[in-house]
């Protein structure tokens, strides 16, 4: 099964909706303090690769030598509650 982000997104909010994505480091002690985004959710696609190429900077390995990432969807960061999810593994965000 391969499921785009775009098409998760699709399934948690309406395409005008303002999504607020953070990509920050998942190092302890990384040098990356993060950084707050949004874009409309119908615009996701537009992001992407420029997130891609962010992420790639930053990635944390576990011991096996695998990038280990958080994918977090929250409808505004000023309410915690509002928070659809937070993953690890992409994966399990599909399904």
């Amino acid at each position: 099964m391969d499921i785009t982000a775009q098409e998760i997104l699709n399934s948690l909010f309406n395409p005008e909706d303002k999504v607020c994505l953070r990509v920050f480091d998942d190092k302890k002690r990384g040098v990356f303090a993060g950084q707050k985004l949004d874009v409309e959710c119908g615009k996701f696609a537009s992001i992407e690769e420029t997130l891609r190429q962010h992420n790639a900077q930053y990635d944390a390995k576990d011991t096996g030598g695998e990038v280990i990432r958080w994918y977090r969807v929250r409808k505004s960061w000023a309410d915690a509650k509002s928070q659809k999810g937070a993953y690890k593994i992409l994966d399990n965000a599909k399904k």
